[in-house]
C-alpha cells in the first residue's frame, strides 16, 4: 500500500493498492557469526516498482533523496535502495541492536572489498513503536526529510499491542517529505483491514 506524506491536502490524498507479489525471498549465506540476510514477505524486486525513483531534474526536490527502513531488521533493502534506485541516504530503525550490528558488520565488508555505493546507510537502535519525541536516537530520523519509508510487516508486529502502531504511524508519518513522501507498506493483512487505517492519517 502506497500512502502519500500530505495525506491531508485534497490532491495527495489517494491510496494506492500494490499487487501481491510472492516472488521467492533472497537470503544469504550466513556470516561468521551465523546470521543472514532475511527478507520478510517479498523482495525487492518485487516492490522496487513501487517505490518513487530519484530525479534530479526536479526543481523543487534540491535535498538529498532519503529513505526510512523501519524495522529493518537483517534486510539488504537498504543496500539496493542505494544500489538499484540511487538513493543518496537510507537510514535503517529496528530494536535489535544484533540485526543491526549484522548490517554494519556486513557494510563493513563491502567497504573493505570496495564494493560500496556512493550513497550512505546508518543504523539505529529505536523502537519505532513508542510514541514520543525524546527517543535518544530520534534526531536521526528527522521531521519531514524523508521520501520514502519502507514498512514491510512491522505494522503487522505493531497490530499485535496495544499501542506500538499508534506510534509507527506517529513517526512514519512525521518523517516524511510533506509533498510527495511516500509510505509503502507491505502487509499479511488483507487491504480491507488496512486501508482504513490509513486513510484517517
Amino acid at each position: 500500500i502506497i500512502m502519500s506524506g500530505d495525506s491531508r491536502s485534497e490532491e495527495s490524498s489517494n491510496i494506492m493498492l500494490g499487487g501481491e507479489e510472492n516472488d521467492a525471498v533472497d537470503n544469504k549465506k550466513n556470516d561468521r557469526n551465523g546470521m543472514a540476510p532475511f527478507e520478510w514477505l517479498t523482495n525487492f524486486g518485487s516492490v522496487s516498482h513501487l517505490m518513487p525513483h530519484p530525479r534530479r531534474d526536479e526543481e523543487d526536490h534540491e535535498d538529498l533523496w532519503k529513505a526510512l527502513h523501519v524495522g529493518c531488521g537483517t534486510s539488504t533493502l537498504g543496500e539496493q535502495l542505494l544500489s538499484d534506485l540511487g538513493y543518496d541516504r537510507v537510514v535503517n530503525i529496528d530494536c535489535n541492536e544484533e540485526s543491526l550490528d549484522f548490517l554494519r558488520r556486513r557494510q563493513l565488508s563491502q567497504t573493505t572489498k570496495n564494493t560500496t555505493t556512493a550513497g550512505t546507510q546508518t543504523f539505529v537502535t529505536m523502537d519505532f513503536c513508542q510514541r514520543g519525541e525524546n527517543q535518544n536516537d530520534a534526531g536521526a530520523v528527522g521531521t519531514g526529510s524523508f521520501d520514502l519509508v519502507v514498512d514491510k510487516s512491522t505494522l503487522d508486529c505493531a497490530l499485535c499491542s496495544e499501542h506500538a502502531a499508534t506510534g509507527l504511524f506517529f513517526h512514519s508519518y512525521r518523517a516524511l517529505r510533506p509533498n510527495g513522501g511516500v509510505y509503502l507498506l507491505i502487509s499479511f493483512n488483507h487491504v480491507d483491514f488496512i486501508q482504513p487505517l490509513l486513510e484517517g492519517l
